[in-house]
Parts: structure tokens; C-alpha cells; sequence
């Protein structure tokens, strides 16, 4: 519980890596991964979370963990699920994570 109460302390930092421009790809990945692990007590974290999910920049890998993110989030994530519905029609992403990440929310 306490680990949980710290990682929530640190979101304000973790929001401020998302929202930066040039970010090593490992820091942005731990970023993302620790906000998917606080779950839906990171919904403000939600729109930046989006734009990593559909940044045809991102590596495949990011994109996923980003939308897996989302569905951690869950119901506070649903402002998500327009864009979420936009990348099922896409080739190129991984839809078992999209359908999952819309499941979710």
C-alpha cells in the first residue's frame, strides 16, 4: 500500500516526462508502465497517454504499453475510446491491445 501511495506522489513527474518532446524511448516506456501500474488513480495522465498511443513516431512497443495503460486506467480512461475505435481500423496496430484496452475502459 505504501509503494502504491509513493508511485501516486510521483505522477506529476511522470506526467512531465510524457509531455516532453525528446524522451529516450526506456524512460518513456517506464513512464508509461508506471502509470498503467496506478491504475484509474492516473486518469489526468489519460490525454497524454492517447496522444503516445497513436503517435506513429512511438515505437510499436510504446504504442502497446501505452494503450494497455489505458485500459489499466479503465473507466476513467473513456474519453479514450473514440480514438481507441479509430486505431481498431488501423492495419498497423496491435489490435488484441486495442480490443483489450476498449474492453477495459
Amino acid at each position: 500500500m505504501e509503494l502504491k501511495t509513493s508511485a501516486q506522489s510521483a505522477l506529476p513527474q511522470l506526467i512531465q516526462i510524457l509531455g516532453q518532446k525528446e524522451v529516450e524511448e526506456d524512460y518513456l516506456m517506464t513512464a508509461v508502465m508506471a502509470i498503467g501500474n496506478l491504475g484509474p488513480g492516473a486518469k489526468e495522465a489519460t490525454g497524454l497517454i492517447v496522444k503516445i498511443a497513436v503517435d506513429s513516431g512511438q515505437s510499436e512497443l510504446i504504442r502497446s504499453e501505452a494503450m494497455r495503460t489505458l485500459g489499466e486506467i479503465g473507466s476513467d480512461a473513456a474519453a479514450a475510446i473514440p480514438t481507441l475505435k479509430r486505431l481498431l481500423r488501423r492495419n498497423e496496430e496491435p489490435s488484441a491491445l486495442r480490443i483489450e484496452a476498449a474492453d477495459t475502459i
